[in-house]
């Protein structure tokens, strides 16, 4: 009778395993086997179907989630936020790729998936905004508490947990720069979640004024010819300081409707963060530098093209700006460099120093 009663017991522990993490529902018409085993799970909160593209064509379904996250994983009971994700199928008999996304996951990826590591794998790939991006932003946390490497890999180890025992086969997260990280963190955190970790870049600093970085950019990259080009478009740019193509420069934000404060100091930064996003973004064999026979407003324009297109919450990059400089720390170029051009104008490396992330007034306080 002991051991019938104990076998009993067994029984309602197996059952007990088998479906926690999952809540009880009616398969959905419409939706795949996948789609119905995926919507089961309790850290699931939506799921759209989405006809995949044919590029690559090995992706047999596709899948836009929200993932039901704690905004402190340490604390359960300080509520919950959406994340969101992108699943493309191939078949649970493949790996699965995650690509732990450092920012804001454009909807323009469901068009044109860009990993070649898990097309070349024939594997699942699952795409993660970051918390505090986009789509993925608590609601109530306006002094930035939980955006923390620790509280985004307690992310991606719930969401790998739970869709493990659908994709049971090995895990690789992958990601470039700050994706690239937000991949190391996980690992470091959660070691025994990922097989392999392919990080193509990540960069880590070490201050808020983090010079290596910055002198690398300025006096490396690229080849000679397009460091002395880079050097004449600078010189342009700053030529004339406050009366040089900076006042033109106030004037294209007037009549382009910005309103944003944009002090010398700000538009110098600005200009050598073209440095930056000319030889990261662009690969040597289609990279085009601004041509010094441009107009001035189209020579601006190209230079400072971001600035022309800023984004209504700054959901894009605001969020990245707390966290470097809560933990991730933050790269500055080597200014000095340009005393020559720089000196007697309203330039205050000291205030770029203060405030290297561009944080709003009343976020100065993570400085502290």
């Amino acid at each position: 009778m002991k051991n019938r009663f104990r076998f009993a017991k067994l029984l309602v522990i197996a059952f007990a395993i088998v479906f926690v993490g999952c809540k009880k529902q009616e398969p959905l018409p419409g939706h795949s086997v996948l789609g119905n085993q995926l919507l089961a799970l309790d850290i699931v909160s939506s799921l759209d179907t989405i006809i995949p593209n044919q590029n690559p064509a090995n992706f047999k379904e596709l899948y836009k989630i929200k993932f039901t996250q704690p905004i402190d994983h340490n604390n359960p009971s300080a509520g919950t936020f959406q994340q969101k994700a992108f699943l493309f199928y191939v078949g649970n008999d493949r790996p699965t790729v995650l690509y732990t996304c450092g920012y804001t996951l454009s909807d323009d990826y469901m068009q044109q998936p860009f990993m070649p590591l898990a097309y070349n794998m024939n594997a699942n790939l699952l795409m993660v905004e970051h918390r505090y991006f986009g789509e993925s932003k608590p609601a109530n946390d306006p002094r930035w508490t939980y955006l923390n490497i620790k509280q985004a890999a307690s992310d991606h180890h719930a969401i790998i947990q739970a869709l493990k025992p659908l994709l049971p086969k090995e895990w690789v997260s992958t990601g470039t720069s700050k994706d690239g990280m937000t991949s190391v963190f996980l690992r470091y955190f959660y070691p025994d979640d990922i097989t392999v970790t392919t990080a193509f870049c990540a960069p880590f600093m070490t201050s808020l004024t983090y010079e290596p970085v910055g002198r690398y950019v300025q006096e490396v990259s690229g080849s000679p010819q397009e460091h002395d080009q880079m050097i004449a478009v600078l010189n342009r740019m700053l030529q004339g300081g406050e009366s040089g193509l900076y006042a033109r420069f106030l004037e294209l934000l007037r009549e382009a409707n910005i309103t944003e404060e944009y002090s010398y100091t700000d538009y110098v930064a600005s200009c050598f963060h073209y440095i930056f996003s000319f030889f990261s973004y662009q690969t040597p064999s289609t990279r085009h530098m601004a041509s010094l026979d441009l107009p001035n407003d189209q020579f601006i324009n190209t230079v400072l093209k971001e600035v022309f297109h800023p984004t209504d919450d700054g959901s894009s990059t605001y969020p990245y700006g707390i966290q470097t400089a809560k933990e991730l720390g933050q790269f500055i170029f080597d200014y000095n460099a340009y005393a020559n051009v720089l000196n007697g104008t309203s330039f205050d490396i000291n205030a770029l120093k203060k405030n290297p992330s561009g944080l709003k007034d009343e976020d100065l306080w993570v400085y502290d």
